[in-house]
Order: C-alpha cells, then sequence, then structure tokens
C-alpha cells in the first residue's frame, strides 16, 4: 500500500538479549532512535529527502521489530494471534525527524492469555518509548469499521504496512480494503478528502506564496503531495505515484518535476525539526535563517539575503506540488471514471467563440485544434475576457495550453497589438472577478508574457516581517482587495472610501497602476522611482496615449504619498494638506490613490488595514478634497475666540458641578490655538473632567474608552506639565506590554498636560475589556511625587534588535530633523530596527536634552520602526540650533548603536 523505499544506510546497534527485561530494551531503543535522528541530522541537505525519510523508517522498523520479538521471545510470527502495523507518514515511509510514529496493534477477535499478556507488554513497551510514538489497537473488523465513517483513518489504513507479527492478519486487512473500494466507497472518499484540502488551503490564505508558510499543511505542502497518494491508492490500487504515467495523468517529466519538489519540503521539513529540537512545521522568521544555515543556502543575485533564497526556492517547489496535486485531483477520476466523465458532459455548456463552460471552469471546446492558441495568440487574451466576463476561471487544461504557447507566441508584436490591450484592459476594468482572471493569467505565465516586467517580481522573497506574502502574491491580493471594495464585499471601511472608488472613472487604469505599484522592486533598491519608469515603459509599449501613461505613472510614483503623510504627519497641520493637494492635484487622482492606498495596505496581510489606519487616511483626504475644492478656509478651523468655544464645551456639561465647569473654562482659555483648532468641544470637556481630579496626591489621571468600531483603544492622561512627563507615560505603558500606535500631547498656559494615546494590545487589536491601569497609575503618581524613582518603577530596558546582522546592515540607522514642514514644530525622522523598550529610550533622551514631544506617530515597517516626532524647546519654540539638533543626532545613533 505504500511506495518502496531503499535500504537503509544507518545500522542499528544490535539489540540485546531478548530476556535482558523491559528496562534494558527501552534503554537501547531510546539510544538507537537518538543515533538514527542525529545521523539524519548530519547528513540531511537538498537532493536527499526522500532516501533519509525511507531510511528513517527502516532503522524505525529494526527497533521496533526488535522491541516486538522481546516481547514474544521469538515465537513463529505466523501462529501469533496479532501483528505490528505501520500506518500514517511511518507507513509510507516518510519519516522526518520528528515524525509522529503511528502504530496499529492489529488482533484477532479472541485472545488467549498469553497473547493478552504479550500484547499488554508490548504496549508498554510503546509507551515507555514516549516521544511522538502512538498506537492503538483493534481487531480486523473494528479497524475496516472505519471505512466511509472516519476518513483520517481510512487515510491511515491505505498507508498501512506490516512490521512484524501474522502477516495473514495483514493481508485480511488489505483484502477487506480492496473489497470496499470496489463497492463504490471511492467516490465518497475523493469528495471528502478534496473537500478537505480545499478548506485546509483556505486556512492558510489560498495561496503558496507566504513568507512563514507551513511546510506541511499549506497549499503546496507535503500534505497536499498525500492527497496525491490517497486519490492514487483510491483510483488505482496503489500509492505509487509512477502509476499515474501509465495512465497519461503525468508525464515522466511531470513526475520527475513533482518528486524533486516533494524531496525538498522533506529536506526543509528534516531541517525545521533540527532546528526546533521538535516537530514543527511553520517555517517562521525565527528558524527560517538557521534553516537556510543548515541546507548550505547562500544569497543570489535577486535575494540578498541567504533566507530569502530559501523561500525562493521553497515556494517553487511548493508550485511544483500544488499544479501537480491539482491535475491529479482533476484528471485521474475521470480517467477511472465512467460516470465522471458522464456527468461532466451533461454539465458542459458551449459558449460563444467556440468555448465551454463547465464547473465554473472555461476551456476550449473539443474541437478546439491543440495549437489553437499557436495559430491565434490572441485568443489566449480572448479566452480570459470570457472567463471574467462570465465569473469563470480558467481550467487547468486551458492553463498548460496558454503555457506551452506563450514562449512563442508572446512576442513583440503580440505585446503591441492593440487588439490584445483593449482585451487587457476590458478585463481590468471589471469590476467583478478581474483578481481571479489576472491571478489565472500570472499562473499560465500569460501575465509575464504580455508583461515581461512582472516575471522579475514572480516568487519574490522580500524579508520584512510586515509583508506576509512574495511581492507577486501580494499584488494580486491587493487587485482582490480593491475588486472586493468596488464590489461591496469589503466590511468595516471607512464610508468615504467606498464612495471614492465609486468616483473613479477608469477603473481599468486604477487596476494597472495597482498592478504595476511594486513593480520596481524587480530592480533592486529605489522601487518607486524604477517602477515609475518601467510602468511609463510598459504603458507606452502596450499603445496607452499620453495622458493614460502619466496617469499610470503618477499612479506608481504616488502609490505611498497617503500612508507617508497620514501615518507619519500630523493631519490637523494646514501644512500636509496643501502638500498633498500640490501633488493629487485634482479630487479624481487622489480618490484613485485612496483605493489604491487601501488595497496596498490590504494586501500586506490578514488585518493590516485597522479603523486607525482607515481614520487618519480618512481625515487626510476629507481635508484634501475641501481644499481642492476651494474652501482653504475649512480645512482647519481658523483659531477661535476662546470664549466662542466655552458655550460650545458648557453645553456637554449640564450635569458636571460647578467647579468642574470652572476648570473647563480656564482650559479653553489657557490651551493653545492648536488644541482650540483640532479639538473638539466633547472632548475638552472629557480633558477637564480629568483635570479637576486632579491635586497634590493625584498628580497624573488616566482614562482607558475604546472607540465603537476600532480595532484600538484610546488612553486619555491629565497631567500636572513636567519636563519628561510624556517619556514617563510611555515607559509606564510598555511595562504592561501596550503598543503605541499614535500619541499626541497638549500644555497649558497653567500648568496642565492633556496626552492622548491610540494604542493596541501586545497580541494586536484593543485592550481587553475591564483592563485597568490602576496599578500603572499609582505608580506614575509616586514618581510625579518624588516618592520613587522612575527606573525602579519601570525598569524598561532597551533590548537587541529584532533582526539579524544581515538585516541590520541593509537597514542602517537613520536620524532626520525637518524645520521646513511645519510653521510650529520641528520634525524627527528615526528609522531603526525594532527592539523592546525602544520608544521609552527615544523619548528618555528628548526629555534629557530639553526638548517637549507635542506629537509623537509610531509606525513599525517590518523589523524596522519609523517614529515621527514633534518637538517643540521648553519654551515651546521650533529648535533651529542645528548644532544642538547635531548633537541628538550623535547620542541618539550612539544609543542605537550599543
Amino acid at each position: 500500500m505504500s511506495i518502496s523505499a531503499p535500504p537503509s544506510r544507518h545500522a542499528v546497534a544490535a539489540a540485546p538479549d531478548r530476556n535482558a527485561g523491559r528496562a534494558v530494551m527501552i534503554d537501547w531503543a531510546k539510544r538507537e532512535i537518538a543515533r538514527v535522528r542525529q545521523w539524519i541530522i548530519e547528513s540531511n541537505g537538498i537532493g536527499r529527502g526522500l532516501d533519509l525519510c525511507a531510511a528513517h523508517a527502516a532503522a524505525l522498523d529494526r527497533i521496533l521489530g526488535e522491541l516486538f520479538t522481546s516481547v514474544t521471545k521469538g515465537a513463529e510470527e505466523s501462529a501469533l494471534p496479532f501483528a505490528l502495523i505501520a500506518q500514517g507518514g511511518y507507513g509510507r515511509r516518510q519519516m522526518c525527524l520528528h515524525s509522529d510514529v503511528d502504530l496499529l496493534v492489529l488482533a484477532e477477535d479472541r485472545l488467549g492469555a498469553q497473547a493478552e499478556t504479550q500484547i499488554r507488554e508490548l504496549m508498554h513497551l510503546l509507551y515507555d518509548l514516549g516521544g511522538e510514538i502512538g498506537h492503538s489497537m483493534k481487531s480486523v473488523k473494528e479497524a475496516l469499521a472505519v471505512l466511509g465513517e472516519d476518513f483520517q483513518q481510512t487515510t491511515a489504513l491505505f498507508e498501512a504496512r506490516p512490521l512484524a507479527g501474522n502477516r495473514a492478519l495483514f493481508d485480511a486487512l488489505e483484502k477487506g480494503l480492496r473489497h470496499r473500494l470496489q463497492r463504490g466507497f471511492m467516490g465518497d472518499f475523493l469528495t471528502s478528502r478534496i473537500d478537505e484540502m480545499r478548506g485546509r488551503h483556505a486556512r492558510f490564505g489560498n495561496t503558496v506564496y507566504l513568507l512563514e508558510p507551513n511546510v506541511k499543511e499549506g497549499e503546496g505542502g507535503l500534505r497536499d503531495v498525500h492527497v496525491c497518494q490517497w486519490i492514487t491508492f483510491a483510483c488505482l490500487g496503489t500509492g505509487d505515484l509512477s502509476a499515474l504515467v501509465e495512465q497519461e495523468v503525468l508525464s515522466a517529466e511531470d513526475l520527475a518535476s513533482l518528486l524533486k519538489a516533494w524531496d525538498f519540503l522533506l529536506v526543509v521539513r528534516n531541517a525545521l525539526h533540527a532546528a526546533a529540537g521538535r516537530k514543527v512545521d511553520v517555517l517562521d522568521s525565527a528558524r527560517l535563517r538557521q534553516v537556510a544555515q543548515a541546507l548550505a543556502i547562500a544569497p543570489d543575485s535577486a535575494h540578498h539575503l541567504p533566507e530569502e533564497h530559501l523561500l525562493h526556492l521553497f515556494h517553487r517547489a511548493a508550485h511544483t506540488v500544488d499544479l501537480m496535486t491539482g491535475r491529479i485531483v482533476r484528471l485521474l477520476p475521470r480517467r477511472t471514471s465512467m460516470a465522471s466523465r458522464l456527468t461532466r458532459r451533461f454539465q458542459e455548456k458551449r459558449l460563444r467563440g467556440g468555448w465551454i463552460s463547465c464547473r465554473g471552469e472555461i476551456m476550449p471546446g473539443a474541437d478546439a485544434p491543440p495549437d489553437l492558441f499557436a495559430r491565434d495568440p490572441g485568443q489566449m487574451m480572448e479566452i480570459c475576457v470570457a472567463a471574467r466576463e462570465r465569473g469563470l476561471r480558467l481550467s487547468a487544461e486551458t492553463k498548460e495550453m496558454i503555457r506551452a504557447s506563450v514562449p512563442a507566441a508572446c512576442d513583440d508584436a503580440f505585446r503591441s497589438d492593440m487588439a490584445n490591450t483593449q482585451r487587457f484592459l476590458s478585463i481590468l476594468r471589471g469590476p467583478a472577478h478581474t483578481a481571479a482572471t489576472i491571478r489565472d493569467m500570472a499562473d499560465s505565465g500569460l501575465l509575464a508574457g504580455y508583461l515581461p516586467e512582472f516575471s522579475r517580481i514572480h516568487h519574490m522573497v522580500r524579508l520584512d516581517q510586515y509583508h506576509r506574502y512574495t511581492v507577486d502574491e501580494h499584488t494580486l491580493k491587493c487587485l482582490e482587495a480593491a475588486e472586493a471594495l468596488i464590489t461591496g464585499s469589503t466590511q468595516g471601511t471607512e464610508p468615504g472610501l467606498l464612495e471614492a472608488a465609486q468616483r473613479i472613472d477608469r477603473w481599468d487604469l486604477l487596476m494597472f497602476g495597482l498592478l504595476l505599484h511594486d513593480i520596481g522592486k524587480g530592480e533592486g533598491r529605489g522601487h518607486v522611482v524604477k517602477g515609475g519608469q518601467i510602468a511609463q515603459r510598459v504603458a507606452q509599449r502596450i499603445g496607452l496615449d499620453e495622458e493614460e501613461t502619466e496617469l499610470v505613472r503618477q499612479l506608481v510614483l504616488g502609490h505611498l504619498w497617503l500612508p507617508h503623510l497620514a501615518f507619519r504627519r500630523d493631519i490637523s497641520d494646514p501644512a500636509v494638506v496643501e502638500e498633498l493637494a500640490a501633488k493629487v492635484q485634482t479630487p479624481e487622482f487622489l480618490n484613485m490613490l485612496y483605493v489604491l492606498t487601501f488595497a496596498d495596505i490590504s494586501g500586506v496581510g490578514p488585518e493590516n488595514w485597522t479603523s486607525w489606519k482607515g481614520s487618519l487616511l480618512a481625515g487626510l483626504v476629507s481635508q484634501t478634497v475641501r481644499f481642492l475644492a476651494g474652501h482653504e478656509d475649512r480645512v482647519i478651523s481658523e483659531t477661535a475666540d476662546p470664549e466662542e468655544i466655552i458655550p460650545r464645551v458648557l453645553a456637554q456639561m449640564e450635569q458636571d458641578p460647578a467647579a468642574v465647569q470652572q476648570r473647563a473654562r480656564d482650559l479653553v482659555r489657557s490651551a493653545t490655538d492648536r488644541y482650540r483648532a483640532s479639538v473638539s468641544p466633547a472632548r475638552m470637556a472629557q480633558h477637564a473632567r480629568l483635570l479637576a481630579r486632579l491635586g497634590d496626591e493625584t498628580r497624573a489621571v488616566w482614562q482607558v474608552d475604546h472607540p465603537h468600531g476600532c480595532n484600538y483603544s484610546e488612553i486619555t492622561v491629565a497631567v500636572y506639565d513636567a519636563a519628561g512627563v510624556f517619556c514617563l507615560m510611555c515607559g509606564a505603558l510598555a511595562s504592561k506590554g501596550v503598543n503605541i500606535l499614535y500619541a499626541q500631547g497638549y500644555s497649558t498656559e497653567d500648568g496642565f498636560a492633556i496626552e492622548t494615546f491610540q494604542v493596541e494590545s501586545a497580541k494586536g487589536g484593543p485592550l481587553p475589556h475591564g483592563f485597568v491601569l490602576g496599578r500603572v497609575e499609582r505608580l506614575v503618581n509616586q514618581v510625579l511625587r518624588g516618592e520613587l524613582p522612575v527606573d525602579q518603577a519601570f525598569p524598561v530596558k532597551l533590548g537587541p534588535p529584532k533582526a539579524s546582522a544581515e538585516q541590520i546592515a541593509l537597514a542602517p540607522v537613520q536620524i532626520h530633523f525637518d524645520n521646513r514642514t511645519s510653521a510650529l514644530f520641528t520634525l524627527m525622522e528615526v528609522r531603526t530596527i525594532d527592539r523592546t523598550g525602544l520608544l521609552h529610550a527615544l523619548t528618555a533622551e528628548l526629555a534629557a536634552a530639553g526638548m517637549t514631544i507635542n506629537l509623537a506617530m509610531i509606525s513599525t515597517e517590518s523589523y524596522r520602526v519609523v517614529d515621527v516626532f514633534y518637538l517643540t524647546d521648553l519654551e515651546n519654540m521650533k529648535i533651529d540650533d542645528m548644532r544642538r539638533l547635531k548633537a541628538l543626532e550623535e547620542k541618539l545613533l550612539a544609543m542605537l548603536a550599543a
């Protein structure tokens, strides 16, 4: 029931005398298993996966056989009423370093006392071995009873093979299994396995191209190879994949590619187990470098790091497995079942142009010549147009026909043919089913054939812990996000975002810009400028006019404008709005960039688009729209007379005591113009209530809120103003594992400060309901009263960089001061590797330098952080002394280099 294994290349030491006793046998078995595993670690390497796993299984066969013999005392095995059976991966002889050892004791229905004693002793031995060894006992009838009821145990039986004991019992099991397969059990089994595979793929994002893939369970992983073996066994009675060549499901070249990919996945899994010291299947960033080193994988011309090259090789192997699995799942049941073929013919529907739709896929009709696309290359684009219009996917046969035709058909004439340009724009225009069609074009090679530049980012890995996918997969995810928005499938976005999407006239050019927005990454650093140049060249080549070409180029050049301004600048500053307005020039282009930004952020990974990001972008866009409409005076409210604001604040406080209302009057009158212009009356009322609680003993008051519909929390702190207050608050929050996203501070002329923090928990998302900061608040007050040193209250230390030496070398620390962007503040932007306690350390240095932090915008991009601080001196003035700024820069650089 399983593929044949090569002879073991690891010699197991001779077993003790079978009468030596259980403890001696267990000690020997554990010692030999450890020796086998060490041998695998030392021998593992590319091209040795299948052999090593089979050799591991063979060594275990010998060890378990000796244990079995020690129990039966060398009795004739054919006379025994039980047998030891290998199942699962062990049965398949695919034993990675720490794979589970799945054993079945197969016994006759009635056992004598001696047999029961022997089985009990065998079970004790297996239990004492511990580790990954699992075992159970069943009769043949009980084992066969799971068929059709428990498909997981059914597949285990497919892979069963005898190890020791009465072979007749195993033969009876095998005979019963084959009898059930001949009675029509196969259909239900195939359906269940295919449904399970699809559900499993969905859990891992329906993509091969994850940057932290699951080597076993992910799409294109080892489990998909198992599915191929199970389906082959169910249809052909053997798990040997070479039988697929005889059935013309795979060619000999296809089988060789599949075996090579399978071997590579096993090699990676062995190295992953070795790195972790246990069974681990997720190739995460923490172990990626260890695995690359163990396999001696070096950087190449396209990948700066060994880890990136390893992931590239992994994705290539997983893609091969995914491709071949799809072909086997699709073709083998048809080749072995007349009913399946008849069902397919019944479901076929002929379409215009000679195409056929069947089961949600489109393909050429039976009368279409094999060289259809070679004769008329434009038909490759035409069938994609038909697929998009009808909401169909390209069938695997169609993709294979296209893939075979692309090298010869996709020449310069094909790429510059205006008929193909119109077809391509029609696909992009959508709005529905564009993303799926473009994905099929990418899978078939047509996209790279039509846009050769796309091949430079195919399977391209950039390890930054920010993106979840390869560059090309990220691009396809972006298209899916934009399509979901315009078709109304996206939930929880700002209302203005959908309105912006609906106002876009040239949706096709937006999608074209989105398709090309990261195309420059294939050319190395500086991907935005290089991407703009590529976009211009591509647009001109396919025949877009000058205005269309410039629009696509500007979309690529400007795809980072909105996030950079919204997440790193004060959007209440009129200069920021004016800067964006000068760049976009028209509301139409602003809408396109808004949607592109949403799609780009959403395409990074699940949950990356947050309500916090959405609200910042929505605020920036809405103000810029008003500016472009000629309402400059309404972008940021003009500084109002405090006496005009006070009645609006008091209207929110009708139930508050007179003293609290007076505190509100004092707040409005003593606040800065910036506070009065940017804070709502309701917020001012909230701040006044907090300020009213301050006193000699209570130097700081905290309030935690959870804004409705947002996946972050907001902490408001009212405090007596003093140097270093902001730093103290950052340290206090860090001590509770609170991640600061955004912070803003306001000082008043009468000695108070209001600090507002938008935060998330250490795991992401809002703070848990009921989360209290009572102890932290008490410690802060003790520090402010001078009763406790700050480093004792909040011992936050600067941790090591969260990146490898190579990543640090590629991303050196950058500190930039800007006195031009804001009329009121000096901006300091810090780019460095993320590390525990970083924000607290930065704010402590700023406090020591006598600088006030008025606004802090904190963002993490991959393993780097980009923190922007709006600074003034202690007199609330911009810092113009360049020598002072230079000294601060040198001090920060020295701290971050430590």
